[in-house]
């Protein structure tokens, strides 16, 4: 467990240095959720927490050990099902580390993941479990919330981003 904790801060700390991205970068990660026009929520707290650059400057500008990026993105329908004020009272710091939650360490297409079975690293440091509940349709685990993995927006390398109806909940968030 430790051992992932070091993996994903290292992981972390590689895209925290690399060159800021200008806005004409950021707005193609933006392009790809708006394209399915159903992200207002996650598009607004992506740029409200700094979370979207990250993730652009981590596609935009690799490092050598970069190996990609897999992003859960939750729709609109799933901030819905989050209980009042859930993310309203959270500080930015837990509002990162929950949008850090979705983002898997490594670039997985569909297939990819419906061939795991077990933890994978997140860029927050807690690993997501990845579920093999039906043949060919992976699922993902927070532990306390479980949701399929719907067909990616898209997997080109360095970066895919794949539909959930469920916001996975880090532990003690």
């Amino acid at each position: 467990m430790a051992s992932h904790r070091v993996f994903a801060l290292l992981a972390l700390l590689l895209v925290l240095q690399a060159p800021a991205s200008d806005a004409q970068h950021t707005k193609e990660v933006i392009v790809i959720l708006n394209h399915a026009n159903q992200f207002r929520m996650l598009i607004k707290l992506l740029q409200d927490t700094g979370i979207l650059n990250l993730i652009q400057n981590a596609i935009d500008n690799p490092n050598p050990n970069f190996q990609g990026i897999t992003v859960f993105a939750f729709n609109d329908v799933a901030f819905r099902k989050l209980p009042p004020g859930f993310i309203e009272n959270r500080t930015l710091a837990q509002k990162r580390r929950l949008l850090q939650y979705q983002v898997l360490v490594g670039f997985f297409t569909f297939n990819g993941l419906s061939t795991l079975n077990g933890p994978v690293n997140t860029l927050a440091g807690v690993p997501l479990t990845i579920v093999q509940a039906l043949p060919s349709r992976p699922f993902v685990s927070s532990g306390s919330v479980i949701t399929a993995v719907k067909n990616p927006l898209t997997e080109d390398f360095s970066a895919s981003v794949f539909l959930v109806f469920d916001v996975l909940i880090p532990p003690g968030l």
